[in-house]
């Protein structure tokens, strides 16, 4: 308390200031900041789920669809194989996803191939691939290969159609590229990692520098994980495909679902700094505002208390101020006037005693310190006309002279000091 009272009002000003704002960032970040980040994670995380529940809902659709066109292309041929090729030229035009069709008589092993010419220079050859029946079309596989150097990612959809005794294969490969594209790149934030896989294997993923588990064992509803990897926190969400057998790992780090948390609590920080600053200038202002009448008022008390009740006190202009500033200027006009009456009654003693030294039958003259008569009075002067010494000016003149005997010389000194009260 005694460092507080020893401080000026400008100092005092920014320490109060200074250690509610410290108090307010402290609380922010050692408070507020864990819980409002959790809360903002919760939140984030629901929307990233609903983010990729509309991609995956979006890549089932498109499944879907390519294994309806060739259930289509199969209807057709079991329909109406005179216009077969024509129907079939018709889909490819329509679906410009479609790489190539094969379609094979398992029984005379006679092939009829339909390329997209969009694709006119790809060769696809036979694959050695595994595939998986779909969800919800269990007559239909799907295969998928990963890109390579000649050959775009694609699916394959196959399927088998019994037609007049003759059992038909059915393959279609479908370009991938925008479908993996899609997936891939979800609107989130760099920094995401996105896999798709089966429960086998993987099939593609994103470039990252972290390594994450397979999480093989087949979900069948959105898992939410959390794990550690070096150092840094990562939220993984698993979701499952309905129209296919296939799982997207989608992991984000946490540091990139609290971004925005830490953006505003670095923004709010640098606004209370900001603030501060102001609260400091504005202190420093005031503090000069209130100075500035105080030492004008102490220099008036200073100025009385050397008893100059002359000048008047400066009003000053802070209304806090001016009760003070009457009772001052009152003391002044009260001790101006009795300091006006005291020297008035001194010069009227003065004068007084003058006269009655004056007019008084006794010889009465005073000298300087160095012996010269200042005044002599009535009785005095005469005392030396009748003697003739008019050339009497010091007390030695005085008293050598032949006509006066000194019998006795008394010499004494005092040192008077007047009060004016």
């Amino acid at each position: 308390m005694a460092f507080f009272s020893g401080l000026s009002l400008g100092n005092r000003v920014f320490l109060l200031v200074g250690s509610l704002l410290t108090v307010s960032i402290a609380t922010i970040w050692g408070v507020i900041l864990p819980q409002y980040q959790q809360a903002v994670v919760e939140e984030r995380m629901t929307v990233i789920a609903e983010q990729q529940n509309y991609a995956i809902q979006s890549a089932d659709n498109q499944i879907s669809y390519w294994a309806e066109t060739v259930r289509y292309i199969s209807k057709a041929l079991y329909t109406d194989p005179k216009e077969f090729e024509d129907i079939l030229k018709s889909e490819i035009s329509l679906n410009p996803e479609i790489i190539k069709v094969q379609v094979r008589d398992l029984t005379t092993n006679e092939e009829l191939q339909a390329q997209n010419t969009k694709y006119s220079n790809l060769s696809i050859r036979s694959l050695d691939i595994v595939a998986d029946k779909l969800n919800t079309h269990k007559n239909i596989q799907l295969a998928y290969q990963p890109k390579s150097d000649s050959l775009p990612p694609f699916f394959v959809f196959m399927h088998q159609r019994l037609v007049k005794d003759a059992l038909f294969s059915i393959v279609c490969f479908f370009d991938a590229s925008s479908f993996q594209q899609r997936l891939l790149q979800i609107p989130i934030g760099e920094g995401v990692f996105v896999r798709i896989q089966n429960d086998r294997t993987t099939l593609f993923e994103n470039e990252s520098t972290q390594s994450f588990p397979d999480y093989k064992s087949a979900v069948n509803v959105t898992t939410i994980k959390k794990l550690e990897r070096n150092g840094q926190e990562w939220h993984v969400l698993l979701s499952p495909f309905s129209q296919a057998p296939l799982q997207m790992i989608l992991a984000i780090p946490e540091s990139l679902i609290a971004k925005p948390v830490r953006q505003l609590l670095i923004y709010s920080t640098a606004f209370t700094f900001g603030v501060l600053i102001l609260m400091t200038g504005v202190g420093w202002i005031i503090s000069k505002q209130l100075s500035k009448p105080l030492k004008n008022l102490t220099s008036a008390v200073d100025t009385i208390s050397r008893f100059d009740f002359s000048a008047p006190v400066e009003k000053p202009k802070i209304p806090e101020l001016i009760a003070l500033y009457n009772i001052i200027e009152s003391m002044r006009h009260s001790l101006d006037r009795y300091n006006k009456l005291n020297v008035e009654k001194l010069i009227v003693e003065e004068w007084k005693n003058r006269i009655l030294m004056t007019h008084t039958p006794d010889m009465i003259g005073w000298g300087d310190e160095n012996g010269m008569f200042v005044f002599k009075n009535n009785r005095f002067a005469q005392l030396l006309a009748e003697l003739s010494q008019t050339e009497i000016k010091t007390r030695q003149d005085f008293f050598n002279n032949s006509a006066f005997e000194v019998e006795r010389e008394i010499s004494k000194q005092e040192t008077i000091k007047d009060h004016l009260l």
